[in-house]
C-alpha cells in the first residue's frame, strides 16, 4: 500500500465537523479513489473533489477511536475495474441532517501503487484510513454490505476456542470448546453454560424441587402446592416495603413513571457540564461587541471556563463566547490571555472589562468582578482572515461556589 499522509479536512469537512458538534449526525458515505497530482501550491482543504477521480468503493464499517478520531475501513476490488489507474488521492466523502453529500477529508501519496484492471491480477485489499470527528455526538456510516472481507483478527477474533482451561483472551459472546465438560459462553464478566436446559447453572423443573428453576404451569401460573395458603399475606398495592410511592419527589417515597412514562427530573440531582455559546458571524471579521451580533451558525464548547480555539483556513468571520453562572457571594476571577489571531474584547454583563488586540503572544491578565446572583460573561473574538484563528484565554473559574446556568 502507498505511503499515504495523514488525512486533511476540507472547508467543506470543517462545516460539517461544526454542525455535528451541535448535535447534528455526521454520516460517512463513501470513499473515492483517485489517480490526480497534486501540485506544490495545491492548498487541500479547498478541494471539493479529487483532482482525477477513479473508483468508488464502499465503506465496510466504521468505529469512533475515543481520541478525536475515526477508523474508517473500505475494500479496495478491481473485480469490476474496467482500467488499471495508479492510486495516488484518497477522499472520505460525508453528509449530515442539513448539509449534502460533500467532500469531507482527503490524503495524497507522493509514489502511489498501481491499481490493475479486471482480468489481469485480483485485487482485494481491506483498507483502515483515520479521520478526525473531534467530539461529535453522533458518527455514522453508510454500510455496503453486499461485498465483505473479513480480516485475519477478525476471522481469529469470532472463531470458538478449543481448551481444557478456561481461555485468557475473552470478550462477550466468545464461544469455549471443551472435551471434559459441555459448551460455554462469555457474557461479558463469566462463563456460563451453553445449554438450552440450563439458565445459570441451574436446571428447569415442572415439579418444586431444591435448586432448580420453577416454570409456570399451562395457566400461565405456580402451581398451588408451592405457595401455602396460611403464608399469604396482602400487600398494600401504593406501598413496597412500607415505603409509599409518588410521581413527583417526595421525603421516603419510591418514584414512579408521570403521565408520559418518564421519571420526573426533579427525582434526579443532576450537574451539566459548563459549555460556552459559541456564536458565528460569518459575515464579518470586525465585531467587537456582543450587541446586535449576526449569528449565522452555533456550537458548544465544553468548558469550565478556559478556552484553546485553534482552526485553520478560518475566514473573515467573527465568534461570541458566552457562558452564564450563578454566584452565591460577590468574589473576583482572574484570567489572562496568552496568544490571540487577530483581537478578543472582554465583557462582564453587557459591560467591556478589557480588548487584547494585535495577533501575537500578549499573556495580559484580567480581571472579573462577578457580583452576587447571575453573571454574563462575554468574549468577542474576531479574525481578518489568513491561514489560522487562534484564541488561548485562561480562567479559573471558582466552581465551588458557582453554578452553571445552560443558555
Amino acid at each position: 500500500m502507498a505511503d499515504f499522509n495523514g488525512t486533511i479536512l476540507t472547508t467543506q469537512g470543517l462545516n460539517l465537523l461544526a454542525e455535528a458538534q451541535a448535535g447534528q449526525t455526521l454520516q460517512f458515505t463513501q470513499v473515492v479513489l483517485g489517480s490526480g497530482t497534486w501540485s506544490s501550491t495545491m492548498n487541500p482543504s479547498s478541494m471539493t473533489s479529487l483532482v482525477y477521480p477513479s473508483q468508488t468503493v464502499p465503506i465496510q464499517s466504521i468505529s469512533v477511536v475515543g481520541d478525536g478520531t475515526a477508523r474508517i475501513r473500505f475494500l479496495i476490488s478491481n473485480s469490476s475495474l474496467s482500467r488499471g489507474y495508479l492510486l495516488s488521492e484518497i477522499g472520505i466523502y460525508a453528509q449530515t441532517t442539513n448539509s449534502p453529500n460533500t467532500l469531507y477529508a482527503v490524503t495524497y501519496a507522493q509514489n502511489p501503487d498501481f491499481i490493475p484492471g479486471s482480468g489481469v491480477t485480483t485485487i482485494e485489499d481491506v483498507i483502515d484510513i483515520y479521520t478526525v470527528v473531534s467530539n461529535a455526538q453522533s458518527v455514522t456510516a453508510v454500510i455496503n454490505n453486499s461485498v465483505m472481507l473479513a480480516t485475519m483478527q477478525d476471522l481469529y477474533t469470532a472463531r470458538p476456542e478449543f481448551s481444557n482451561t478456561a481461555p485468557i483472551d475473552t470478550y462477550a459472546g466468545k464461544i469455549w470448546l471443551s472435551d471434559t465438560q459441555p459448551a460455554e459462553f462469555y457474557d461479558g464478566s463469566k462463563w456460563q453454560l451453553f445449554n438450552a436446559g440450563l439458565l445459570g447453572g441451574y436446571g428447569v423443573s415442572a415439579t418444586p424441587t431444591p435448586n432448580m428453576l420453577l416454570p409456570l404451569n399451562a395457566n400461565a401460573q405456580f402451581p398451588a402446592s408451592v405457595i401455602p395458603a396460611t403464608s399469604l399475606t396482602v400487600v398494600n398495592s401504593l406501598s413496597v416495603g412500607g415505603y409509599g410511592v409518588s410521581a413527583t419527589p417526595q421525603p421516603n417515597a419510591i418514584p414512579v413513571s408521570d403521565s408520559t412514562g418518564k421519571i420526573a427530573s426533579d427525582w434526579l440531582n443532576l450537574t451539566q457540564t459548563p459549555y460556552w455559546r459559541v456564536s458565528v458571524n460569518e459575515t464579518s471579521g470586525g465585531d467587537t461587541t456582543p450587541t446586535n451580533f449576526n449569528v449565522t451558525r452555533q456550537f458548544r464548547y465544553p468548558s469550565y471556563g478556559s478556552i484553546f480555539f485553534y482552526i485553520l483556513s478560518w475566514g473573515v468571520w467573527s465568534t461570541l463566547w458566552e457562558m452564564q453562572v450563578n454566584c452565591t457571594s460577590s468574589q473576583t476571577v482572574v484570567g489572562k490571555v496568552g496568544y490571540v489571531d487577530d483581537n478578543v474584547y472582554i465583557y462582564l454583563n453587557n459591560t467591556l472589562i478589557t480588548s487584547v488586540t494585535g495577533a501575537g503572544f500578549h499573556n495580559t491578565s484580567f480581571t472579573l468582578p462577578l457580583s452576587s446572583g447571575t453573571n454574563l460573561i462575554q468574549l468577542v473574538h474576531n479574525n481578518s482572515g489568513g491561514s489560522i484563528a487562534l484564541l488561548d484565554l485562561e480562567m479559573n473559574l471558582p466552581w465551588s461556589s458557582l453554578t452553571f446556568i445552560p443558555l
